[in-house]
C-alpha cells in the first residue's frame, strides 16, 4: 500500500509508542518497498500509469457537501470512516 493511510498510521505508531516499533513492524512485514511510501501526488510523479483514488466534490447547495469516491479498490468505507471521524473531530 502506498499512500497517506499508511503514512499517517506509522506516524501515529512512532508518536504512540517509538520510531523503534515503526521500524520493527516495517521490517517484520517485508514489504518490497522497504517502508518507503509516499503521498498521491508524489505517487502521480513517480507513476504516471498509477490508479488512484478521486474525489468530486459538489458545493451547489448551501451548506450541504456532496463527495463521490471513485477507485478500482475496496476503500470505501475507509474513506466514509475517515470523514465521518472529521466532521466528529471538528464539529462539522
Amino acid at each position: 500500500m502506498q499512500g497517506i493511510v499508511f503514512t499517517e498510521f506509522l506516524d501515529m505508531v512512532e508518536d504512540r509508542f517509538t520510531p523503534e516499533v515503526a521500524d520493527r513492524m516495517i521490517t517484520a512485514a517485508a514489504v518490497p518497498s522497504d517502508g518507503a511510501y509516499t503521498i498521491h501526488v508524489e505517487v502521480r510523479k513517480l507513476y504516471p500509469d498509477a490508479e488512484l483514488p478521486t474525489f468530486t466534490c459538489d458545493t451547489s447547495t448551501p451548506g450541504r457537501l456532496t463527495m463521490l469516491y471513485r477507485s478500482s479498490r475496496p476503500f470505501a468505507d475507509l474513506a466514509e470512516g475517515l470523514i465521518a471521524g472529521c466532521i466528529a473531530h471538528f464539529c462539522e
